[in-house]
């Protein structure tokens, strides 16, 4: 039929719990990424001496490139926690979102059901309606 499909797709609900399940995959990536070194590297340049007059002179420039590797040696048990933690609350998004599709589609499965049965409802009391006119014609 399709009505369903589409009616869940527009529920505020359904699309807050996406959202919370993406975001908690993208927390799963950023924790891992921390297992991993990170480079910066940084430059410097000036001048240096003790004399104002010396300042002026090519001879006393300074530069300064160094490299910084970061390397999590001493906090690879808290990353690794890190990591287990945000895949656990990916799991757990990942359920709740699965329980809210279900009860969404409950919910709009009971509502058609229940707009069908009204409909038939509707129709047998028109039909109890006209009869009922037509006896009292005759009466």
């Amino acid at each position: 039929m399709g009505i369903p499909a589409e009616i869940i797709s527009r529920r505020p609900d359904l699309v807050s719990s996406e959202r919370r399940l993406a975001s908690t995959k993208a927390r799963v990536a950023q924790s891992e990424a921390a297992l991993y070194p990170r480079i910066a590297l940084t430059a410097s340049g000036g001048r240096a001496s003790d004399e104002l007059a010396d300042l002026l002179v090519g001879e006393y420039t300074l530069w300064s490139i160094a490299g910084n590797l970061l390397q999590p040696l001493f906090q690879a048990g808290r990353l690794r926690a890190g990591v287990d933690l945000a895949r656990a609350r990916e799991d757990e998004a990942a359920v709740l979102f699965a329980r809210n599709v279900l009860v969404a589609y409950a919910e709009v499965e009971s509502t058609l059901t229940a707009e069908t049965l009204l409909s038939f409802r509707e129709q047998a009391l028109v039909v109890t309606v006209e009869q009922a006119i037509a006896a009292r014609d005759l009466a």
